[in-house]
């Protein structure tokens, strides 16, 4: 079924150049070739790249290219065939590592070494890392620095972010424009002050914009998840995640904030579970003037709307049209992605019922008023965490060993021009 066998445990990232599709995360086999967290497939001929072997001794997290290499970030110590921990470049065709970018990134006193996300700089040269380390590229950074994509050395980008325990990390970098959004767990003396949430760097100058939310969670003070931005104009994004209020403003796991000045806007609807307002948006999407989200939850505003809803933009009230029944499901509902194609909704998650119908994990609505669509009903059985669309196809990524009625080890592709899965890769 287009369908890499004996995958191992779970799919963290896919990403697609050109023909290829590379598979990152953590598995031994593919097609019964050993192929250990990091694997590339050909789109067109629907078979293993047998080129491609790098196999990273760790996990892999997530994956960037420039067209000439691929970077890799995650908690491996070697893979290409070098001794490069955390954070490596690969040739596109062979996997084989760049032994001259080795930015090394270590922390000191606790074995926690991570590189959790990464982000190009506008031109390609620069890449940006998030995780939990104290020094890379042979300068002290602490988690969070650029580097340079032929060296690997540290640029003069210097965040002073303070040590501060085992805490600490950067869960995710998100690049837009001029922009970098950094999310985690961290202590900046610039904002003199533990940070759980987000903050924006002015790229050109270097400097903190005055967007820097504080996130407060349920339990602990500290959100869950990193949050996770749309851009719906120049100054203004959407912030999902898992939290009760933004700068001692009450926020329930969406909010809307003025990137510029970091001021919250009137979007202020109250997202619950059935006994508690701890509900979690796992993934955002805008079209058609509303902004779809995802996730668990039960309420919003006092009105039933499980796992998913819609927003008007204009007014920023809930979509008395769109509501999906997940009702029926005999397991909690969470929606953990979803893609638009052919203009529907195509979802994935955990969840065993749309309607009065069986869906497992897998399901395509309308984007009008998330009725459920008949072309589509094939499901796993473990949890969908990633859907990515290339063309007529959707690939999918979890933590499932079958799709339909075919073994398959968390990982699937979906041909949309018949919505059926289709041959196995071999």
């Amino acid at each position: 079924a287009n369908i890499p066998e004996n995958m191992g445990n779970k799919i963290n990232s896919l990403l697609i150049h050109n023909n290829q599709l590379f598979l990152g995360g953590q598995f031994s086999q593919v097609s019964g070739q050993a192929r250990t967290n990091l694997a590339a497939i050909s789109i067109s001929t629907e078979s293993l790249d047998t080129n491609f072997v790098p196999n990273p001794d760790g996990a892999v997290y997530q994956m960037v290219t420039t067209g000439t290499y691929l970077y890799v970030a995650g908690t491996f110590n070697n893979i290409g065939g070098q001794a490069i921990k955390y954070l490596a470049a690969l040739n596109l065709t062979n996997g084989a590592a760049n032994a001259s970018f080795n930015p090394n990134p270590s922390r000191v006193f606790i074995d926690q070494n991570i590189i959790r996300s990464i982000a190009l700089s506008a031109n390609n040269s620069t890449l940006y890392a998030g995780g939990s380390f104290t020094s890379i590229g042979g300068a002290s950074r602490h988690l969070v620095a650029e580097v340079d994509v032929t060296t690997g050395s540290a640029t003069n980008f210097n965040l002073s972010i303070a040590e501060g325990g085992s805490s600490q990390n950067m869960m995710a970098i998100f690049r837009d424009d001029n922009i970098l959004y950094i999310t985690g767990n961290y202590y900046m003396p610039v904002l003199n002050k533990m940070s759980a949430g987000i903050t924006a760097i002015d790229l050109n100058t270097m400097t903190v914009t005055g967007f820097k939310p504080k996130l407060t969670g349920y339990y602990y003070g500290f959100y869950s998840t990193a949050p996770y931005i749309i851009s719906t104009n120049n100054s203004l994004v959407f912030l999902g995640g898992s939290y009760i209020s933004i700068n001692d403003e009450s926020r329930f796991s969406i909010a809307e904030i003025n990137t510029v000045t970091g001021e919250l806007t009137n979007f202020k609807p109250e997202i619950s579970k059935l006994y508690v307002n701890s509900a979690l948006i796992n993934d955002l999407y805008i079209k058609n003037s509303k902004l779809y989200i995802g996730g668990d939850f039960k309420f919003i505003n006092g009105e039933t709307r499980i796992a998913m809803a819609a927003f008007d933009l204009s007014t920023g009230s809930l979509n008395s049209v769109f509501n999906p029944n997940f009702a029926n499901s005999t397991v909690t509902p969470i929606i953990n992605t979803m893609v638009e194609a052919n203009s529907k909704l195509y979802l994935g998650g955990i969840f065993n019922k749309i309607e009065n119908e069986n869906r497992s994990n897998l399901g395509v609505i309308n984007l009008d008023t998330g009725a459920l669509t008949n072309e589509l009903n094939i499901g796993t059985n473990g949890t969908v965490n990633i859907l990515k669309q290339h063309n007529q196809n959707i690939f999918i990524g979890g933590s499932f060993t079958q799709i339909e009625s075919i073994t398959s080890n968390n990982f699937a592709h979906l041909n949309l021009e018949n919505n059926i899965v289709a041959a196995k890769y071999h």
